[in-house]
């Protein structure tokens, strides 16, 4: 059986599996219109108390959304706000969870495989979580066929996921927590990207703080 049934799994939790630490609250909607070709991050408390809000372009629309930690703000207010400043209007509204502490300590137990957000497959330093997703989906898929055909190991799939990705993800855990210590005050944000400058920003937002060539 393949857990893919989100951050707060019900079938990790039947299976004994320890699950993500840390859930970051998050919603999304779809605004219609025009947004060019570029991805847009706002940071600041106001907007996203220790997060940031986005505006990802698309074909006719944009996903705009926003994930925050320990906000005493519920996030559909801070959406409704972040929207409003720029005269927008949302449509077709999501809101959930995402795990940022990392990837859980065990994704196979017994015939239980975990994927995706059960298994904490996200990179915590931006909240992305999909092609993480789609690429330990192909593996556990694989290990799948494999045990059922040749009687190989589940725990093959525990192996290989954390082979092709298990360091960026926990570099990216790392990245998370260090940068929480600035997220709470907008002064120390500002002087720290400031510090960083766009090179450096970019490669801890994309790649987790890991220098790609």
């Amino acid at each position: 059986m393949v857990a893919a049934d989100g951050p707060l799994s019900r079938v990790c939790r039947s299976a004994g599996m320890e699950q993500s630490a840390v859930l970051a609250p998050a919603i999304s909607c779809r605004v219609e219109g025009e947004f060019g070709d570029r991805a847009r991050l706002f940071f600041g408390n106001r907007i996203a108390p220790g997060g940031y809000a986005w505006i990802f372009p698309k074909q006719g629309c944009a996903n705009v959304g926003l994930g925050v930690q320990k906000a005493a703000t519920p996030v559909p207010v801070l959406l409704r706000a972040f929207l409003a400043e720029r005269g927008l209007a949302a449509r077709d509204i999501q809101a959930g969870f995402v795990p940022v502490s990392g990837p859980i300590p065990e994704t196979v137990r017994e015939n239980v495989l975990a994927v995706g957000d059960a298994a904490g497959h996200v990179v915590a330093s931006n909240g992305g979580g999909i092609a993480t997703a789609m690429i330990c989906g192909r593996i556990a898929g694989l290990a799948a066929v494999g045990h059922l055909l040749h009687g190989e190991p589940l725990k093959t799939y525990e192996r290989e996921w954390r082979s092709a990705l298990g360091r960026e993800l926990l570099a990216a855990a790392r990245t998370k927590r260090m940068a929480d210590r600035f997220l709470g005050s907008d002064f120390l944000l500002e002087r720290v990207m400031g510090l960083l400058g766009n090179h450096g920003i970019r490669n801890i937002i994309v790649f987790g703080g890991l220098r790609k060539p």
